[in-house]
């Protein structure tokens, strides 16, 4: 390995390394829409190539079992296209499937993330919108303060930037209140 070349970061069980990806992928158009919404970037369906080699915590989920794995694989669509656009390279995905977001408590892979950001294991977290987090309000200002505590970043590709606490509790009312109706 030359002198320059950036040290690989430590992957864990699960990681994937977006720069072993098919550079003409393209992407379906239903995820193009997502994106083009989403992330209001113009796109050649290709990318920059990544550089930064921080293992980012991808969170999905969905709430019901009406609800299908394309689903999270629209939610890791964005995210990726968003982490891309940032210059990250690798991510571990954390899936919660027919979960709902009303408590953290039976979400095994929120859990699962919870304690690989408590190892010092992940320091980035990124989920497509803030919904797909959490919908009460309380769980998501303490798992906030929590996190950055610890010096986790909580990046919501949606909105395209990593969020302060302000942000968090704006986010977790709106989705409360999204809930509630």
């Amino acid at each position: 390995m030359a002198q320059d070349d950036p040290k690989p970061a430590p992957l864990l069980p699960g990681a994937v390394d977006l720069r072993n990806r098919d550079e003409t992928r393209v992407l379906s158009p239903l995820d193009q829409m997502a994106l083009r919404a989403n992330l209001d970037v113009e796109r050649q369906d290709k990318f920059a190539a990544p550089d930064k080699l921080i293992v980012v915590a991808l969170y999905a989920r969905y709430s019901s079992g009406k609800q299908k794995q394309q689903s999270i694989d629209r939610q890791i669509s964005i995210v990726t296209a968003y982490m891309l656009s940032l210059g990250y390279a690798i991510y571990v995905l954390y899936a919660d499937p027919a979960r709902s977001a009303r408590t953290t408590k039976n979400r095994e892979s929120l859990q699962r993330l919870l304690a690989d950001c408590r190892a010092g294991k992940i320091v980035i977290i990124m989920v497509e919108d803030f919904d797909r987090w959490s919908r009460e309000t309380y769980d998501a200002v303490e798992l906030c303060e929590e996190l950055m505590g610890l010096g986790v970043e909580f990046h919501s590709a949606g909105d395209r930037k990593v969020l302060s606490k302000k942000e968090v509790i704006e986010a977790a009312l709106k989705a409360e209140a999204d809930r509630d109706r």
